[in-house]
């Protein structure tokens, strides 16, 4: 797989969070894995049995886990 210009992820200053899911085939979880990997701290979740629309899909899973990010961001506030 090409990487050529994600190095440019590693410069990102805010919070990020991948949730995808784990039978997407438009933004597959390997993908998600590689660009998570490029950004220090970012968070990957997979979500198990859903494909590209994690938000329609699993709308609960998916606010839950925006939702702990979120607070997550909020307590690591100085």
């Amino acid at each position: 797989m090409d990487t050529t210009g994600l190095e440019v992820l590693a410069d990102f200053k805010v919070p990020a969070l991948f949730i995808v899911g784990e039978d997407d085939i438009v933004v597959p979880p390997e993908m998600a894995r590689i660009c998570a990997g490029f950004i220090p701290g970012a968070r990957l979740e997979i979500v198990p049995g859903t494909g590209h629309s994690v938000y329609f899909e699993r709308p609960d899973v998916f606010n839950g886990l925006v939702e702990a990010f979120i607070a997550s961001c909020e307590d690591s506030t100085p």
